[in-house]
């Protein structure tokens, strides 16, 4: 029974730390908490099974595989999620999975190791057999597991910004949703300023909240971020990342609030920057024509 309590406490606590990060990262928000700590879960079950024979492995070793273990997940998410052409596959999904999945690999397998150090302890004989602590730290991280998975349930009701509506998934208190349409729109620095105005303009006539980060006249920014929404209607978001800005239009009320505002947010694009355009449906790497085109 020790040894269960001691192998959960360092599972839980390895994503705990990740989880963490990631909650801090997107800034506070309680919603995403448990999706986090589920993916980060489920790596820091793939570290444990490697380290099951080892109770105290070395330092860099357990860094450097959970730096694997995340790396290979956030390439393999951001080839799922933004599906770019040949040419832009460093930038996307190796840039992602390199940086952010390294960092969150590294600070999973650090708190492992902390963890096992603390709950593994060498006996008379040599032997390394669970500590006190084990019992009463395996209880701690089964309540916290349990914390973490009920925040949504307790939550005030949550704005259109946020992608966490509609039904819950197995009680969790997220949802995954796929974009029901992908537009990439091809962008120089110094169109920017004019692109949120257009936005600005739009949201606007269409009595939708915009938000964005960063300073709307900074045409220098790396990454920018802008988000369109209504209450009982449509998320558009809008990522900016290498000469181009891709819009994901959200739905979570169903399959037809989206396409009459999207339909006149592209030609209102068009018509600031013809030929600019280019489409993706949800999980297909292909361009496709216009779908909203009549």
């Amino acid at each position: 029974m020790k040894a269960i309590a001691a192998w959960l406490a360092a599972i839980v606590f390895a994503a705990l730390v990740p989880a963490a990060i990631l909650f801090i990262a997107s800034g506070y928000q309680l919603w995403a908490l448990p999706l986090y700590f589920t993916v980060a879960l489920g790596c820091s079950l793939l570290l444990a099974l490697m380290f099951h024979r080892r109770r105290r492995p070395d330092l860099p070793v357990t860094i450097g595989t959970g730096c694997a273990i995340y790396t290979a997940l956030l390439i393999l998410l951001a080839i799922i999620v933004f599906q770019p052409v040949p040419s832009g596959w460093w930038h996307y999904e190796t840039a992602i999975g390199l940086g952010i999945g390294g960092f969150l690999g590294a600070s999973s397998g650090l708190a492992f190791w902390l963890a096992l150090r603390v709950l593994w302890v060498p006996d008379i004989g040599g032997t390394v057999i669970p500590s006190r602590l084990a019992p009463w730290l395996g209880g701690a991280a089964a309540l916290a597991t349990a914390a973490v998975w009920t925040v949504p349930e307790s939550t005030p009701e949550r704005d259109c910004h946020d992608l966490s509506g509609g039904p819950r998934f197995q009680g969790l208190g997220y949802t995954i949703t796929a974009a029901r349409l992908e537009t990439e729109l091809a962008l120089r620095p110094d169109d920017l300023p004019k692109l949120m105005i257009v936005l600005e303009s739009f949201a606007a006539s269409h009595d939708m909240s915009l938000r964005y980060v960063g300073s709307k006249d900074d045409t220098q920014a790396v990454n920018r971020f802008v988000s369109l929404c209504k209450k009982n209607g449509p998320t558009i978001v809008g990522l900016k990342s290498d000469g181009m800005v891709k819009f994901f239009t959200y739905d979570l009320h169903g399959d037809i609030h989206w396409r009459a505002p999207m339909r006149e947010l592209i030609d209102e694009l068009e018509k600031s920057w013809p030929g600019k355009l280019r489409f993706h449906l949800p999980f297909q790497g292909a361009y496709v024509a216009n779908p909203l085109k009549p």
